[in-house]
């Protein structure tokens, strides 16, 4: 038998058509690209007092040059006395690679009384500190309120305000901690002050600070 062109061809498409679809798909581009791996590393942080830290001094110069007002005799002990007042500051250092903000907060006011005849209220009542207390305007305060504060919950007796260093910025901060001893010329005031002084063993006090540093948006 003898088949004309057109009706082999058509036999050929038919055949195709057969073997293509009985593989069960058709055929398609694909391709795969590998994605390169990521790592990262934790955001450092780092925060440190730095220096030294002196509030209280052994002795304070008065008016005239090379002349002190107060001194301790030993030239080792650190003393306070009517009309004296300092400014000392805390530092620390930050080097974290995240925002941050730093507070202080006074956190700690101890007087001892070595002779019990009440001399611990004459320096709690008599020295003065710069501080704000929840967020009021910073003022001068006696020992005995910033006592009573930091005893009282829910209460943040802060010294200077605060500082924000931006993520990744090594920055020092300083805060600036002011006390004032002063002078008066009520009659009470001084006569406490003169037996304050005249016991036999001299009382102290000691102040507490504590650096808050926290990661801030």
């Amino acid at each position: 038998m003898k088949l004309n062109r057109k009706i082999v061809g058509s036999l050929a498409l038919i055949t195709l058509g057969v073997a293509v679809g009985g593989a069960g798909t058709f055929a398609k581009y694909t391709s795969e690209v590998e994605v390169l791996p990521n790592t990262a590393r934790l955001a450092k942080y780092q925060f440190n007092q730095t220096g030294t830290f002196d509030l209280f001094a052994t002795s304070y110069a008065g008016n005239v040059v090379g002349e002190n007002t107060v001194a301790a005799k030993n030239s080792a002990d650190k003393v306070v006395a009517p009309g004296t007042t300092a400014t000392s500051y805390i530092n620390f250092a930050s080097d974290s690679e995240v925002k941050t903000e730093t507070v202080v907060n006074l956190t700690g006011v101890e007087v001892t009384d070595p002779d019990g005849q009440g001399a611990s209220g004459v320096l709690l009542h008599h020295i003065k500190l710069t501080v704000s207390i929840n967020g009021a305007v910073a003022s001068d305060k006696t020992l005995a309120e910033i006592k009573t504060a930091i005893v009282t919950p829910g209460t943040e007796v802060r010294i200077g305000g605060a500082t924000v260093i931006d993520a990744g910025v090594g920055d020092t901060i300083s805060v600036p901690v002011k006390w004032t001893y002063a002078f008066t010329e009520d009659e009470a005031y001084d006569t406490a002050d003169t037996a304050a002084a005249s016991g036999a063993t001299m009382p102290t006090v000691l102040l507490t600070f504590t650096g808050i540093n926290t990661q801030i948006d």
